[in-house]
């Protein structure tokens, strides 16, 4: 298991060009081609990841399945993204679904039973600079898996970037932030989901 340290830039939609021309620039390197990941997130019936997060709880954990449409992977996978005083880590594994039958329920040993409560498609592209891996997430848009008097039907399209700086544990916050002379935030899609469209 390898703790990392993950921070997230406050940048508006608009300047998707700016930052990128910022990175290359700066002799980025790019990891892979633009991938579109579909996230579908799980939650118990209180809502309990969702409301640690907010709070900023530790330890806490998001649960979801993953997968890619426009890549040469398409596989499955449950993540476990999990937040911890000593750091962040994610565990993976591949399962054995399709987009036609998404799992219903899934038993997490702190939170129970979880079911789906959102879906978040995005762009994601993929640099390397100054050990640090970044990503920016474009066109994000939230659908509810939920069908309820509570849970909006439409779909959310989010009009900024999510971009996320992520480095090993003993990289100090501090040297990211001189490295990366942006506004440090904290962000999760997965909230900004549940705030769009569902009554907690």
């Amino acid at each position: 298991m390898s703790h990392r340290i993950e921070e997230k830039i406050d940048i508006h939609k608009h300047n998707f060009f700016y930052l990128r021309n910022w990175l290359l620039e700066n002799d980025a390197k790019e990891l892979f081609p633009t991938r579109t990941i579909t996230s579908i997130y799980y939650d118990n019936d209180n809502f309990s990841m969702y409301k640690d997060s907010i709070e900023g709880v530790l330890p806490r954990k998001k649960l979801r399945i993953r997968f890619y449409s426009n890549s040469k992977d398409q596989n499955f996978y449950l993540e476990k993204k999990i937040s911890s005083v000593e750091g962040r880590f994610k565990t993976k594994e591949k399962v054995n679904i399709s987009k036609d039958k998404i799992i219903k329920k899934i038993y997490d040993k702190d939170y129970g039973e979880c079911n789906p409560k959102v879906m978040i498609t995005y762009k994601r592209n993929y640099y390397f600079l100054k050990n640090t891996r970044v990503t920016i997430d474009n066109d994000i848009n939230f659908a509810s898996m939920l069908l309820n008097k509570n849970s909006s039907r439409r779909k959310i399209f989010l009009n900024k970037l999510a971009v996320e700086l992520k480095n090993s544990f003993n990289y100090s916050r501090d040297q990211m932030t001189k490295d990366f002379p942006f506004n440090i935030i904290r962000f999760s899609k997965y909230c900004e989901a549940i705030n769009s469209l569902i009554k907690v």
